[in-house]
């Protein structure tokens, strides 16, 4: 792990591998890890081994878990650049960075419309 990083690459680093989780636990767990001399030099799989159970790091254990399992040569990949290519077309070359992010997203990880069952939440909104 790399001990001078500074709190730009932190925000960074969490934009994309960790947005779900709060940024100031992300940047204080890192820290501490990297403070830690049995943690400094090691590689992220033995990193992770070191601080799974330890509750102050569960949101760097989950980005490390994330990186980990990232495979950058699979079928998700292709499908998500896919999606991006389809979506970024000349007609929506003014799209915003986020707004593209959404889409990518709710894309790839949400179930396709066809087979989305509306009941529960028109319960839910109509049982209060």
């Amino acid at each position: 792990m790399k001990v001078d990083v500074s709190d730009d690459e932190l925000r960074a680093c969490h934009k994309v591998i960790i947005p779900d989780c709060d940024l100031f636990e992300f940047c204080q767990s890192y820290r501490e890890a990297v403070a830690t001399p049995s943690i400094q030099d090691e590689g992220p799989r033995s990193v992770l081994k070191q601080i799974v159970g330890m509750e102050e790091m569960r949101t760097l254990a989950i980005a490390l878990a994330r990186v980990i399992e990232a495979k950058p040569h699979s079928a998700d990949v292709e499908r998500l650049i896919s999606k991006y290519n389809i979506l970024k077309s000349p007609a929506r070359s003014r799209l915003n960075t986020d707004t593209l992010h959404y889409y990518i997203f709710i894309g790839f990880n949400l179930p396709p419309l066809a087979s989305y069952d509306a009941r529960p939440a028109v319960r839910i909104l109509f049982n209060r």
